[in-house]
C-alpha cells in the first residue's frame, strides 16, 4: 500500500510539473509557432500514453468525452470568429452538444444510448405557407 500511495503521489507531482512546463513554453518569448506545435505534440504524447492504459470501456468514454470537448472548443472559437452568430445555428450546435453529453452520461451509468432522433423536415404545407 505504501508503494501504491507513493506511485499516486509521483504521478500527481509529475502531471503538475508537466503542466507547468507546458505553460512556461506557452508564454516563452519564442513566438515562431513552432512552440505551439511542440506543446501540442507533448500533450498528445502524454494523452496517448494514458489512453493506452485505459480499459476498453474507459477508452470508449474517453473518446466520447474527447468528442464533446472538441465540439465545445470548435463552437467557442466559431462564435468568437463570428461564423456561427445565426441563432438557429447556435441552437442546433447547442442541442447537438447536449445530446452528446447525455449519451456520454448514459455510457458512464452503463445504460444503452438512445437512438438518434430524426431531424424534423418542414412539410410541404408548412413550406408552402412560409
Amino acid at each position: 500500500m505504501r508503494d501504491l500511495t507513493k506511485s499516486f503521489a509521483s504521478f500527481s507531482w509529475a502531471m503538475t510539473l508537466f503542466g507547468l512546463d507546458q505553460l512556461r513554453h506557452l508564454v516563452a518569448d519564442d513566438d515562431s509557432g513552432e512552440r505551439r506545435v511542440r506543446i501540442g505534440r507533448d500533450l498528445d504524447a502524454v494523452t496517448t500514453a494514458a489512453k493506452g492504459r485505459l480499459s476498453e470501456r474507459n477508452a470508449s468514454m474517453f473518446d466520447a468525452g474527447q468528442t464533446l470537448q472538441n465540439d465545445m472548443v470548435d463552437l467557442t472559437f466559431d462564435i468568437f470568429r463570428g461564423e456561427e452568430l445565426k441563432p438557429r445555428k447556435i441552437l442546433d450546435r447547442a442541442a447537438d452538444f447536449v445530446e452528446e453529453s447525455a449519451d456520454t452520461l448514459r455510457d458512464l451509468a452503463g445504460e444503452k444510448k438512445k437512438p438518434a432522433r430524426a431531424k424534423k423536415k418542414p412539410t410541404r404545407a408548412a413550406s408552402a405557407t412560409a
